[in-house]
């Protein structure tokens, strides 16, 4: 009688277990899920938002700049702005923004951050601190292929687009890593039409 009470009370728990397998497929079927829709709106929005940076380029003849800011754990800023005029790129300048030691005294102006370096011409892209000297269309192109890419276990992607719909946030990070996160993809702090 015990071994046909052990017969059952297995039976029992490998019906259980396989409920629990199932129900476990169920669930991970349905996030993939979401997280393909999610991609897919995502795609779609960038698509329109990209109806919207061309129409705006064109007016501007291909003139504009761009802001890259990133904020790191110590509270260093690193600033690089980017310049584009008539569809290419034509000036790099980068700048740090360190803790200030002292709080500015009232009624006074916080001293002027001279940029490190700037670059022009045929110099843009010699150092290698800062944003890459790219056009805004290359960003584009770049966060539509990490739109399409599938994402490891310990990634996470991020979208955004700024107020005006316009590109903002495309990059996916490690999120094994807790400060400084390196970033893979595009970040844009502002953009400036001439």
């Amino acid at each position: 009688m015990a071994h046909v009470n052990a017969h059952f009370r297995i039976h029992g728990e490998f019906k259980m277990l396989r409920k629990l397998a199932l129900s476990f497929l169920l669930v991970m079927t349905t996030a993939l899920s979401l997280l393909a829709d999610e991609a897919s709106d995502q795609r779609d929005l960038l698509a329109k938002s990209l109806k919207t940076w061309n129409s705006l380029k064109q007016n501007h003849q291909g003139n504009y700049s761009y802001l890259v800011s990133t904020t790191y754990f110590s509270g260093d800023i690193h600033k690089t702005k980017v310049t584009v005029e008539k569809g290419k790129v034509t000036q790099r300048e980068f700048v740090i923004i360190g803790i200030p030691k002292m709080p500015v005294p009232p009624k006074q102006q916080p001293k002027e951050v001279k940029p490190l370096w700037i670059e022009h011409g045929k110099e843009v892209g010699d150092h290698k601190r800062g944003a890459k000297p790219k056009t805004i269309d290359t960003l584009y192109a770049e966060a539509r292929k990490i739109l399409q890419q599938p994402l490891q276990p310990h990634e996470k992607r991020y979208f955004a687009l700024n107020p005006q719909g316009l590109l903002r946030d495309c990059f996916i990070i490690d999120t094994r890593v807790a400060d400084d996160a390196p970033t893979k993809g595009v970040r844009i702090t502002s953009i400036s039409l001439k």
